[in-house]
């Protein structure tokens, strides 16, 4: 009689059952925000991201298309490009050359918050190393405006 009982009382669909496309987990931001165990911390997946996280990729994607504005300003005034693909990818043209440099970043960079709990090494975690990241396009930014001035005081003392 216990079993009649609990069939009748199940009146919806599997909860469990995969939704795709109208799903709340695409459209407004998911659900898992973090494990569901405490010793689950390494090595599983979330569909919210922290801020952080959020912060890291539009930190690295804004120093990545700032990277190419300086990398292109730098070319015209006589410098040369130091990464073989993108010194190919410029005698395409510069759109190439742009498209290219965000193109990589950007695929780069989902890969990188998809697995953004994942251990990398020993202590290191993905997210730790996508800050890193967001650092080094400081610094390579930093880099390039000094670049970008010594350029101007040569050009002002021919």
């Amino acid at each position: 009689m216990r079993e009649l009982f609990l069939a009748s009382e199940r009146r919806r669909a599997e909860r469990r059952e995969r939704r795709v496309w109208g799903s709340r987990h695409f459209w407004l931001g998911g659900c898992r925000y973090g494990p569901r165990r405490e010793d689950d911390h390494a090595r599983r997946y979330t569909d919210v991201y922290e801020p952080g996280v959020t912060a890291s990729v539009v930190i690295i994607m804004t120093g990545c298309a700032l990277d190419a504005l300086m990398t292109l300003y730098l070319l015209d005034n006589g410098a040369v490009e130091a990464n073989p693909l993108m010194a190919v990818a410029l005698t395409l043209g510069v759109g190439e050359f742009v498209r290219l440099k965000l193109a990589i970043t950007g695929i780069g960079l989902l890969l990188l918050a998809i697995h953004h709990r994942f251990i990398l090494w020993q202590w290191l975690r993905v997210h730790q190393a996508m800050n890193c990241l967001a650092a080094g396009y400081m610094v390579l930014l930093i880099y390039e405006l000094g670049l970008s001035q010594l350029s101007q005081l040569s050009q002002l003392s021919q």
